[in-house]
């Protein structure tokens, strides 16, 4: 049973996605009543309803979204204690969860009751049974390789968290590695980068390129600070600061500091990948 503490972490772990399933939930309830209103005025049977519904969104969705529906009705008089058993007893919301994510019916509860009956008795064909069990199989993968690479993610921010600095330039490259990290975090979580890539030295600093060809066109291209003075500060004693009239100035004769960005960024990065491998 998903509960509405389900319901909650699912928003904590990633609010976009969350939003998204919410809606696809809401889109498919939409679905249904509008199959079993036109099946209603066609004098057709709650079965084919059900028949139709799977047809459009697929077995699994479909007796979520029934078991959903009829959980978050289930003490009303017309739903029947064996539907609501059966209801209980499925992967899907609780009357609370189904509260809280929104999903209702403008279906009549009598006719929600037999739309479910025919749930209860619907077979899938095997081919529909198939692919759902390859779905969820696809499904845990993906889940088990984010897990993994998240695992991979959060041990080497551990060591460079723990990592010694002793001068104002390596204490903005650790701050360079330490906002690289996060930024590979996000990416794993959205499954751009996958554990196969973190076990890969080249792999591993391309995710954290995101893109560009190297460090110099990762600065150059606005993927790290922007501004002079914000670099300067980051990378710069206090010494420094005013001798640069505090990032004003170039760095040096030779560079200029988004040159400086770059190189830090390199130092950064080679920082994760001793703590990675």
């Amino acid at each position: 049973m998903f509960t509405t503490n389900d319901y909650r972490r699912m928003f904590e772990e990633d609010r976009n996605a969350a939003r998204e399933t919410v809606k696809s939930w809401r889109e498919a309830v939409k679905t249904l009543d509008e199959i079993q209103s036109a099946d209603r005025f066609a004098d057709e049977t709650p079965e084919h309803t059900v028949k139709a519904f799977v047809d459009q969104v697929g077995y699994a969705t479909a007796r979520f979204v029934i078991a959903s529906l009829v959980n978050r009705s289930a003490w009303d008089g017309r739903i029947y204690p064996n539907v609501s058993a059966w209801a209980s007893e499925q992967d899907a919301l609780d009357e609370e969860a189904a509260r809280d994510a929104m999903i209702y019916t403008s279906m009549h509860m009598a006719h929600l009751n037999q739309v479910a009956q025919a749930m209860m008795k619907y077979e899938p064909e095997i081919e529909e049974k198939e692919i759902d069990a390859a779905v969820a199989a696809e499904m845990e993968e993906e889940m088990n390789n984010i897990q993994t690479a998240e695992k991979i993610v959060a041990q080497v921010a551990e060591k460079i968290e723990q990592t010694k600095t002793r001068s104002a330039w390596s204490r903005g490259v650790k701050e360079y590695a330490e906002e690289l990290i996060v930024q590979l975090g996000w990416a794993v979580s959205d499954g751009y980068v996958t554990a196969d890539d973190l076990c890969n030295r080249h792999l591993f600093e391309e995710a954290m390129l995101n893109g560009a060809s190297d460090w110099k066109q990762y600065s150059e291209g606005g993927c790290a600070l922007i501004y002079d003075q914000q670099i300067a500060q980051r990378l710069c004693a206090p010494w420094e600061l005013r001798k640069t009239d505090n990032g004003r100035k170039d760095p040096n004769p030779h560079e200029r500091w988004i040159d400086c960005q770059s190189r830090a960024l390199f130092q950064a990065a080679q920082l994760i990948l001793r703590a990675a491998f």
